[in-house]
C-alpha cells in the first residue's frame, strides 16, 4: 500500500509547529510519529507492515459500505460495533493530523474522525466468538426448568 500521502500529512503537521526543524526531528525520533513499523512487537501483524495510531476522545462515526434506506452509507447498531469492527477488518477512515507538545512529549498524531467497514478479513487478534469457543452441553428446556 502506498502510504506516501500519510507520510506527507505527518510532515506538514510537524512543519506547521516546528518549521524547518521538523524533518530532522522526525527523522531522529525526537518527535513521536503515528506511522509505526514495529510490527515485530505486535502479535499477528504481517511482516514489514506499517500501521498507524489514531485517537479520539469521542466514539467515531461508524458506517458500512452498503446503502441505507436514504442512499447514504448504512450506520451500525451500537450493540454490533465490536462484532462489526475488529482487528483485521478492512476499513476506510477519515483522520486529521495534528502536532502536539505537552509536558515534554512532542510529536504528531492523527485524530480519528469516522470509519467505514469495507469488508471482512481474518482477525489479527485470533479472537473467536463465544458460540465458536464453547460447546453446548444442555438443552434449553432443562435450563428453563431450573429457574
Amino acid at each position: 500500500t502506498d502510504i506516501s500521502a500519510l507520510k506527507k500529512l505527518v510532515e506538514v503537521a510537524a512543519e506547521d509547529k516546528w518549521h524547518k526543524k521538523a524533518k530532522a526531528m522526525l527523522d531522529s525520533g525526537k518527535l513521536s510519529n503515528p506511522l509505526r513499523d514495529d510490527w515485530e512487537d505486535k502479535a499477528g501483524y504481517p511482516e514489514e507492515c506499517t500501521f498507524l495510531s489514531a485517537k479520539s476522545d469521542r466514539q467515531p462515526g461508524m458506517v458500512l459500505n452498503v446503502r441505507g434506506p436514504d442512499g447514504r452509507p448504512k450506520g451500525v447498531d451500537p450493540e454490533d460495533i465490536r462484532d462489526t469492527f475488529y482487528p483485521g477488518a478492512d476499513v476506510r477512515f477519515s483522520i486529521t493530523p495534528f502536532a502536539y507538545d505537552v509536558n515534554g512529549n512532542k510529536g504528531v498524531s492523527f485524530a480519528l474522525n469516522n470509519i467505514q467497514k469495507v469488508s471482512d478479513n481474518d482477525r489479527l487478534d485470533g479472537r473467536v466468538s463465544a458460540e465458536d469457543d464453547f460447546e453446548a452441553t444442555e438443552e434449553e428446556e432443562l435450563l428453563d426448568m431450573r429457574d
